[in-house]
C-alpha cells in the first residue's frame, strides 16, 4: 500500500502542535483544503469554461482532531495499477493482476488478501471502481453530465 505523510504548518490556523493524524487523504484533497483554509469558494469559471466539481474534500477538519473525512470512496488508476478505498476496505491490483482485498483497520500493511473470503465485496468495489473510471473518462473528454 501507499501511505505518504502530509505535513501542514499553519500557526494561525492549526492549534495542534506536533500531533499525528491518521486521516486518509489524497492529492485531490489539496485544492479543496487550500480553498477552505483561505476562506474562499472555488471559482466556477476559468478561461470562460466551467470548472467541474472537485472530487476532493477539505482536510481542514482533521487539523483540529483526528477525524475521518466523509466521502464515498477514494479511487486511483496509475500506469494500469488500480485501487479503490471505501472506509477500511481497499481493493487493489497491480497492472494485469487480479484484485486483492484488504481490511486496513485490521491489516494496514496489506499482508492478508481477503478477496477469496469476500467475493461480494470485491464485486461491489470493482463495480464502483469501474463507475469512477468511466466518470473520469467522460470528464477528461468533456462529456461529463
Amino acid at each position: 500500500g501507499i501511505s505518504t505523510p502530509l505535513i501542514a504548518h499553519w500557526p494561525l490556523g492549526i492549534e495542534a502542535r506536533g500531533e499525528l493524524r491518521t486521516t486518509p487523504g489524497h492529492v485531490i484533497d489539496l485544492a479543496p483544503t487550500i480553498f477552505a483554509a483561505a476562506g474562499i469558494e472555488k471559482p466556477a469559471i476559468w478561461n470562460d469554461l466551467p470548472i467541474p466539481q472537485s472530487p476532493g474534500k477539505s482536510l481542514t477538519p482533521s487539523f483540529a482532531r483526528n477525524e475521518t473525512i466523509r466521502r464515498e470512496a477514494l479511487w486511483w488508476l496509475h500506469e494500469d495499477n488500480r485501487a479503490i478505498r471505501q472506509g477500511d476496505w481497499k481493493l487493489v491490483a497491480a497492472a494485469n493482476e487480479p484484485w486483492e482485498l484488504y481490511n486496513l483497520a485490521d491489516d494496514p500493511a496489506e499482508t492478508n488478501n481477503l478477496a477469496s473470503l469476500h467475493p461480494d465485496r470485491v464485486q461491489q468495489l470493482e463495480t464502483q471502481w469501474s463507475d469512477y473510471r468511466e466518470q473520469f473518462r467522460q470528464l477528461a473528454h468533456g462529456q461529463a453530465k
